[in-house]
C-alpha cells in the first residue's frame, strides 16, 4: 500500500536511505509545511530604524567628543609652549644676572679701591672708622663717608649697581610667578584632557555597541524578510500550483512512496528543482500515468530516463531510473499502468537515496506535487 505525504514519517524510505543532508532537508520541509501558522516577525522595520538612528547619534556624539579633546589638547600644548618660553627667558636672565654680579663685584672693588686711595691721600679721618668697624663690604659701600669721598664716576657706578640689582630681583620674581601660574594651568589642562579622553573612549564604546546593534537588527530583519518571501513562494508553489488533479491520472510509482513539495528547491549551478522527487525502494516499478507514447533515453543530469507524451499534449518525465522496462524504446505506445521502468539513482542522483524525479510539462514545466498528491 502506498504511503501519502504527511503519513508515517518514521518509515519513509528517504529516512532510511541516502545522504544525511537530503534527509535533513526533507524533514525541515515537512516541519515547515505542518506548521500552518506563520512565525511572528521578531524585528520590525521601525526597530531597525530606531537602532540605526541611535547608532548615527552615537557617531555624532563621538565626533563632538573628539573635537573637544582636540581643542583641549591644543590648549594644553600652548600652555607647555608658553612654559618653555618662560623657561628660556629664565635661562637668559640667569646669564644677565651672572654678568650683573660680575659687574657688581668689579664695582665694589673699584669703590673700595677709590675709598682707600682717598684715605691714603689724607681724606676724612672718619674713613678709618668706617673700614675697621664695618662687618661687610656692603656696609662700607653704603657708608656716607665713602659716598662723599668717591668721585662722581664712582657714585654713578654705585647707582648702576643698585639699579641692576633691583631689576634683576624684579625679573626673577616675575619669572617665578609666571612659572608657578603656568604650572598650575598645565595641571588643570592635563586633568581636563584626561576627562575628555575618557569621555571620548566612552563614546567609542557606545558607538561600537549601537553600531553593532544596528547591524545585528538589520541582518535579522533582512533574514526574516527573506524567510518570509521564501514561505510565500513555497505557498504559491503548493496545492494551488501546477495543474492539479488530472482525469484518469494514476500514481507513477507502483508501490510504497514518499514525497514532499520540493518544487523550486535550489540545485547546483544556480538551477531550481523542476519536478517532484518520489522516494521508493530501488527497483520499485514505475508505470505510465496515462495512455500515451513512451520514449527511453538518457542524459547527464537525469541518467536513465523515459518521456511519456499523451494525446492531450501533456508530457511526463521520469528520471534517475535503475533501468527501462523491456520493450520500451523510441515512441513506444503504452497504456495507463504499463510498467515503463524501475526506481534507481542514475545521473546526478548517483549514491543518494533511490527515487523517481517526476516532471510534468504543458507548454512549460509545472509543479507536479498537486497532481501526484491527489493520485498517490
Amino acid at each position: 500500500m502506498s504511503r501519502r505525504y504527511g503519513k508515517s514519517i518514521g518509515t519513509l524510505p528517504w529516512m532510511r536511505f541516502g545522504s544525511p543532508a537530503l534527509r535533513m532537508l526533507a524533514v525541515l520541509v515537512l516541519v515547515a509545511t505542518v506548521l500552518v501558522a506563520e512565525p511572528a516577525q521578531s524585528v520590525s522595520k521601525q526597530d531597525v530604524e530606531r537602532a540605526c538612528a541611535a547608532s548615527s547619534q552615537a557617531l555624532r556624539d563621538l565626533e563632538a567628543a573628539e573635537a573637544r579633546l582636540d581643542t583641549a589638547t591644543a590648549e594644553l600644548n600652548d600652555v607647555w609652549s608658553r612654559t618653555e618660553s618662560v623657561t628660556a627667558k629664565e635661562v637668559n636672565l640667569r646669564e644677565i644676572v651672572d654678568v650683573s654680579e660680575r659687574e657688581m663685584r668689579d664695582t665694589q672693588g673699584d669703590v673700595v679701591e677709590r675709598a682707600v686711595e682717598v684715605y691714603m691721600t689724607g681724606g676724612t679721618s672718619d674713613l678709618s672708622t668706617v673700614f675697621f668697624s664695618a662687618e661687610s663690604v656692603n656696609e662700607v659701600l653704603a657708608a656716607q663717608e665713602i659716598v662723599e669721598a668717591a668721585a662722581d664716576t664712582d657714585v654713578g657706578a654705585i647707582e648702576r649697581l643698585d639699579a641692576l640689582t633691583s631689576e634683576t630681583e624684579r625679573l626673577r620674581g616675575d619669572i617665578l610667578e609666571a612659572r608657578d601660574e603656568l604650572r598650575e594651568l598645565g595641571t588643570q589642562m592635563e586633568a581636563r584632557a584626561a576627562e575628555l579622553e575618557a569621555a571620548r573612549n566612552d563614546a567609542i564604546v557606545a558607538r561600537d555597541r549601537l553600531s553593532g546593534r544596528c547591524a545585528e537588527l538589520k541582518a535579522q530583519f533582512d533574514a526574516e524578510q527573506k524567510a518570509r518571501a521564501a514561505r510565500e513562494a513555497a505557498a504559491r508553489r503548493g496545492a494551488a500550483g501546477g495543474v492539479g488533479p488530472i482525469g484518469g491520472f494514476i500514481c507513477p510509482v507502483s508501490g510504497s512512496v514518499s514525497f514532499i513539495n520540493d518544487w523550486g528547491f535550489p540545485r547546483s549551478g544556480g538551477r531550481t528543482h523542476k519536478g517532484t522527487d518520489m522516494f521508493a525502494p530501488r527497483g520499485t516499478p514505475l508505470v505510465a500515468v496515462l495512455d500515451g507514447v513512451a520514449t527511453a533515453g538518457s542524459n547527464r543530469l537525469g541518467g536513465t530516463t523515459v518521456h511519456l507524451r499523451t494525446a492531450g499534449g501533456l508530457r511526463f518525465y521520469y528520471a534517475h531510473l535503475e533501468a527501462v522496462a523491456a520493450g520500451i524504446g523510441k515512441g513506444t505506445p503504452v497504456s495507463r499502468g504499463t510498467v515503463i521502468g524501475y526506481v534507481g539513482d542514475s545521473g546526478n542522483a548517483r549514491g543518494g537515496s533511490p527515487h523517481l524525479h517526476f516532471g510534468i510539462t504543458t507548454n512549460r514545466p509545472v509543479n507536479p506535487f498537486p497532481t501526484v498528491r491527489a493520485a498517490c
